[in-house]
């Protein structure tokens, strides 16, 4: 904050004329700090405002704060998650807790469908689950081993992260 405001300072500073300084002054009524910038990128992301996030990103690369960095760069990949979303591609994430959500159900329509979702992703790091998804339906298909809802339930604690 303190080289933002010092930044700022040597701008006005420069100024020769009326006209410049108050543009100065208009601009520094605009500028935006890194802290602030840093809380409008959390606070975007978190309500997931695809085209105030996109308005946003510009924002922090032409203010060119080199500490932002980190959060520019997350915001790039949020945004194209939001676009895959869109796209109707879901993260590895979201297609999980679908799947840990069909086991909960103890449902076998629900949890074939979201196993069938997860294996079309393509996903490398859902096929633990995947496997572990597989082997809890096919105990509920078979009724092997006693298989009731409060056994399932313990799987699903054990197996599934």
């Amino acid at each position: 904050m303190n080289r933002y405001l010092n930044h700022c300072k040597i701008n006005i500073s420069m100024c020769k004329n009326k006209q410049t300084l108050i543009l100065s002054l208009s601009t520094l009524l605009v500028a935006k700090s890194p802290e602030a910038l840093r809380d409008m990128l959390k606070t975007t992301m978190k309500y997931q405002n695809k085209p105030r996030l996109e308005t946003l990103v510009s924002e922090v690369e032409d203010a060119r704060y080199p500490e932002l960095f980190s959060q520019l760069h997350e915001a790039r990949a949020f945004l194209d998650t939001l676009e895959d979303e869109a796209q109707g591609i879901k993260s590895a994430e979201y297609l999980r807790d679908n799947l840990k959500k069909a086991i909960r159900q103890k449902d076998m329509e629900s949890l074939q469908s979201a196993l069938d979702k997860c294996v079309s992703s393509g996903y490398a790091s859902l096929e633990s689950d995947i496997q572990q998804a597989r082997d809890i339906l096919e105990l509920m298909r078979s009724g092997r081993g006693g298989l009731t809802k409060d056994s399932l339930t313990i799987l699903h604690f054990h197996k599934i992260r």
